[in-house]
């Protein structure tokens, strides 16, 4: 990582003047940039004379537009607020403008407030790939001087382009060692049992898989002698590690696409490794409570357990151990500033470019210190993270769709069935994820909240009727569930896909991101309802009445049991966490040849939007 002015360093600003300020920094010159607003050669982001980047308070001045338009997830408590935003507001006359969400809920936000027409300037922890390759942020290529390494590390890389973007903050040697993935083993249990410490095994270049998986089983012990084993040898909730300190992964990304790679015979190693440790591994149990003797984490966890208070043993921390195929660690070594991005379509770029830049003087507002003492670790651990920078493996599949559970499912599988054959049997599953991501898909305005409140009173059917001859409305006193019509589905024995009845893009949109509640009466007649499949409701993008697919059910299959013969009252809620690009509620009913008069009767039908 470079922490020092270099002579390549200035060669590169100099010759990036003409690239950089051509755009908008110009001596003497006013012209437009792509944010929409005008910046002059005394005002903003750019360099000067010499190629030094001017990004300081005093050189940047006032902007034309300082309300900065960002998300925040989760949402912040005052202190993190002071040590991430505050300081920049303060200091460049800054209006952090941001929206709050969930940490599971932060790419719907993003999407939604892209469809919108309103994205956001700044966009932080990204899922990379997945955020990118969705076309959330833009390049940055064009809008900062990313060569320039005495200022910028690159991030996000995707089709020789360049995402996301860690300034280099100036200040004595910081480094921000927080996230980066480690083993924090309990001391005293390897004294006890009479084992080398693996700060020994790591300074002597000798704290491999074998090491670990030696200690691991030497420390699951039955300590209390009452036939339980009551201390395991590891734990962490992270059980793939073992192949990124390997120097492998099941999924890689270049310039040509995204790639399942865990045919690979360092990937599959390592997975026979994770499979030795697997007999040691401590579902329930805690190294807080000394139930587990290494705990695999990233250093800043330390914060929960290092107080002084919190541990009745002595604990310490080193690196992943060496794999036998490579070296990887997971989590990087950062000079404590955001990786941000820039959202497609943003309105203030120049203010982005601010905020961005302002994280390279951060250490003359925020304490150099503060990071490290939060994370209550010692300075020998920190100089032992350290060594891990520029050897950071990413497991993408942890931001591919779903993929993330189901390598659980993977990790779960490995030991009943093996290594290869769990592999094989998963392949078509995560390539499927790799492929959805992949395909084209444009987002587009939505438009606002629509839905019919269905009470039939006007005898007009406006669902989309899938049979022909299955919907009417009925008077028939006997049917009629309120007022003087209802809507009556005839089922068919012989109907080959299950909708009877299809709100339609003319009368409903549940915009993406909204989270909506359906309510509706029903009963059954004519005949004996089953209990689970005569009637379900479900909300799936209209084009599944063509594709006949059934793959997508947002907020589930949900089925109604009319058995009774009575009026059932029905509510459901769901929350629109992806895009669709018309989402309509589809009414399921099916029957067999044991009630071939089978009839549903709905009423009251109503779509309400509750945030």
């Amino acid at each position: 990582m470079t922490r020092m002015k270099s002579l390549l360093g200035a060669l590169l600003a100099v010759s990036m003047i003409f690239t950089f300020a051509a755009c908008d920094k110009t001596p003497g010159n006013t012209t437009s940039n792509n944010s929409g607003t005008s910046a002059t050669s005394d005002k903003g982001v750019r360099y000067d004379a010499n190629g030094d980047l001017l990004y300081k308070p005093e050189d940047v001045g006032a902007l034309d537009n300082p309300i900065v338009h960002g998300i925040i997830a989760p949402p912040p408590d005052d202190e993190w607020y002071a040590q991430e935003i505050k300081w920049r507001e303060d200091a460049y006359d800054l209006e952090y403008d941001y929206d709050t969400a969930p940490w599971t809920e932060r790419e719907m936000k993003w999407i939604a407030s892209y469809v919108s027409g309103t994205p956001y300037d700044i966009i932080t922890y990204i899922n990379y790939p997945t955020t990118v390759v969705k076309g959330l942020v833009q390049p940055l290529d064009d809008i900062l001087p990313l060569d320039d390494s005495r200022y910028f590390n690159k991030k996000y890389s995707w089709k020789g382009k360049t995402y996301g973007v860690n300034p280099i903050a100036t200040g004595d040697n910081f480094y921000d060692v927080g996230e980066v993935h480690g083993v924090w083993f309990n001391q005293d249990l390897f004294d006890d049992y009479g084992l080398t410490s693996p700060v020994d095994l790591w300074e002597n270049g000798q704290w491999d898989f074998d090491h670990f998986i030696d200690a691991a089983k030497a420390l699951t012990v039955d300590s209390d002698k009452d036939g339980k084993t009551d201390i395991y040898g590891w734990t962490t909730w992270y059980r793939s590690w073992f192949t990124a300190a390997n120097g492998t992964q099941a999924i890689t990304m270049n310039d040509n696409g995204i790639s399942l790679t865990w045919t690979d015979p360092a990937f599959i190693h390592a997975m026979e490794y994770y499979n030795k440790a697997q007999p040691y591994f401590g579902s329930n149990t805690s190294f807080e409570a000394g139930t587990a003797a290494m705990y695999i984490e990233r250093v800043q966890c330390a914060r929960t357990f290092l107080d002084g208070e919190t541990l009745n043993f002595t604990a310490d921390w080193v690196p992943l151990p060496k794999g036998p195929d490579g070296e990887g660690y997971l989590g990087s070594v950062s000079t404590g500033t955001w990786t941000s991005c820039i959202g497609s379509g943003a309105k203030n770029i120049e203010g982005a470019k601010v905020f961005i830049c302002a994280d390279i003087c951060r250490f003359d507002y925020v304490p150099v210190d503060g990071s490290t003492k939060m994370m209550n670790v010692t300075d020998e651990i920190v100089e032992r993270a350290k060594t891990c920078d520029g050897k950071f493996i990413s497991d993408l599949y942890r931001s591919i769709g779903s993929l993330n559970a189901k390598m659980y499912n993977v990790l779960d599988a490995i030991p009943k069935d093996g290594v290869v054959a769990t592999l094989e049997k998963y392949t078509n599953v995560f390539q499927a994820e790799i492929d959805t991501l992949m395909a084209e898909k444009e987002y587009k305005e939505q438009g606002e909240f629509k839905a019919p409140n269905l009470d039939f009173e006007d005898g007009a059917i406006t669902l989309k009727e899938v049979y022909e001859g299955t919907l009417s409305i009925t008077e028939d006193p006997a049917e009629v569930i309120s007022g003087s019509k209802s809507l009556k589905i005839q089922l068919k024995a012989d109907n080959e896909y299950g909708p009877v009845a299809v709100t339609t893009p003319e009368t409903t949109c549940l915009p993406f991101g909204g989270q909506y509640k359906l309510t509706l009466k029903a009963k059954a007649v004519g005949g004996k309802a089953t209990e689970q499949n005569t009637l379900l409701v479900s909300f799936r993008p209209y084009e599944s009445l063509e594709t006949k697919d059934t793959s997508v059910s947002v907020g589930g299959f949900n089925p109604i049991d009319l058995t009774s013969g009575e009026v059932v009252e029905f509510e459901c809620m769901i929350n629109v966490n992806d895009y669709y690009d018309d989402l309509e509620l589809f009414i399921i009913g099916n029957t067999d040849e044991a009630a071939p008069d089978l009839a549903l009767i709905i009423d009251d039908i109503k779509i309400e939007k509750i945030g």
